[in-house]
């Protein structure tokens, strides 16, 4: 198995967005926290389409950039 670090790194090289959401906090194996998680990824995602959108970048709806 390959080193988790440079799949991570080869694929931020590829994406055209990377988006993390703040899951300070929440445990790797809290798994009574999923919804916590979820939600954090989803304010996280909201907040990137937002400065996209802001930033005069607007989604197509295959979720590439136009």
């Amino acid at each position: 198995m390959g080193d988790p670090h440079s799949a991570v790194d080869e694929a931020e090289e590829e994406a055209t967005i990377t988006d993390t959401a703040d899951t300070r906090g929440l445990g790797l194996l809290e798994f009574h926290q999923l919804s916590e998680a979820r939600e954090a990824g989803l304010r996280a995602g909201e907040a990137a389409a937002t400065a996209l959108r802001q930033s005069g970048l607007h989604l197509s709806t295959t979720g590439a950039l136009s």
